[in-house]
Parts: structure tokens; sequence; C-alpha cells
């Protein structure tokens, strides 16, 4: 959800430090002074907005998550039955059908488009990027970004992050191959009828 409101469509940034500030003595304090008493000052101050993204402060400075709406699981389990073949070979891509039929009837419902949300697994080594965007970013969008860097402070060398850590490693080369679409609490009773309508069309 944070990387969300980072992204939020057509706000401006957050003001964290940029990878390539980080290079400065500068940008290394700019960096340090992003903690979680900025990150909470900011989410208090947004959360008084009526925008999207003062909705989204909100709900993150009250605790209040998203819910599960469907995953790609689900819809498998759900075409296996209707076309009577394994689970594994049915519906591989009834998870990218149904984001874009919810993408258009988004506003049909009364709902925008942060009150849904689609994450999906991304089959690429562990970057430093969002792993949840906004429901209207298509897939493939915002994939590309600098690896996660570790520092020595002894050297001054910079190593890749799943270098140095065999569970990171691991998380980089074996991402969950499982999608799912989420939805504000105040609009996923609403997601979920449609949703449930269109798996037993």
């Amino acid at each position: 959800m944070a990387s969300v409101f980072a992204k939020s469509a057509g706000q401006p940034g957050l003001g964290y430090t940029a990878a390539k500030e980080v290079s400065t003595t500068e940008g290394v304090a700019k960096f340090l002074d992003c903690d979680d008493d900025w990150f909470v000052s900011l989410l208090n101050a947004e959360s008084k907005k009526t925008s999207a993204r003062g909705k989204l402060a909100y709900q993150l400075a009250h605790r209040i998550p998203y819910k599960k709406v469907v995953d790609s699981e689900d819809l498998r389990k759900s075409y296996s039955k209707k076309e009577g073949r394994p689970m594994q070979e049915a519906g591989l891509s009834g998870i990218d059908v149904l984001r874009t039929v919810v993408d258009e009837n988004v506003e049909k419902l009364g709902l925008n488009s942060m009150d849904v949300l689609f994450d999906t697994y991304r089959n690429l080594p562990l970057e430093l990027r969002p792993y949840t965007n906004p429901f209207h970013s298509k897939s493939g969008e915002d994939e590309a970004g600098s690896p996660i860097q570790i520092y020595d402070d002894e050297t001054g060398d910079l190593t890749p992050i799943e270098n140095t850590s065999t569970a990171i490693e691991l998380l980089s080369e074996k991402i969950p191959r499982l999608s799912r679409i989420y939805a504000a609490q105040s609009a996923c009773e609403k997601l979920k009828q449609f949703v449930d309508k269109y798996k037993t069309a």
C-alpha cells in the first residue's frame, strides 16, 4: 500500500531520495532523514486531504488494509470445473482478462482507480521497484529499476543484495506465481459481487 501511495497517479513525489542521489554525502544525509517519523508525518498531513491520495493516506495511517477480491488460483479452480480440464492447464490468462473487464467497468460500479489494486508476480530478478501497482497501471509498466545495493562503509563498494543473502537470492529467483485483485474495504463487497457474476457467466 505504501508503494501505491508513493506513486499515486498525477500526484507529486514524496520527496524520497532518488537512487542517483545516494552517491553523494548530501544524498545519504537526505536518505537517512526519510525515517518512520518522516513518513508518519507525511501520512498525517496527506490524510487530511480529500484527494485519492489523501484517502489512501488515511487508510495507511489508520491501518485499514485492502481486501482480496479474487486471485489467479480462484479463477483457475473455476475454469477447471467449467472446462473439465486439470487445474494447471485451465484459465491461465483468466486473471488478466478479468483485470481488463474490471478496468472497463470500474467507473460504472461507482469506484475509482485507487479503490482497486492489481498485484502480480514478476518473473524478474529482485529489484528496487514497487511490487503493487495502482490498478490502472498495466502489466509490464514500471518493471525496470536499479538493483538493491548494500553499501560497505570500509571499502566504499556496492554489492547487489542477492549476493550477500542466500534467502534474498532464493526469493529473487523464485517469486511466487500468483496474481490478485484487491479492493479498498469500502469497495470490496461491490467488486466481489461483480467478480462473482463474471466467474459464473
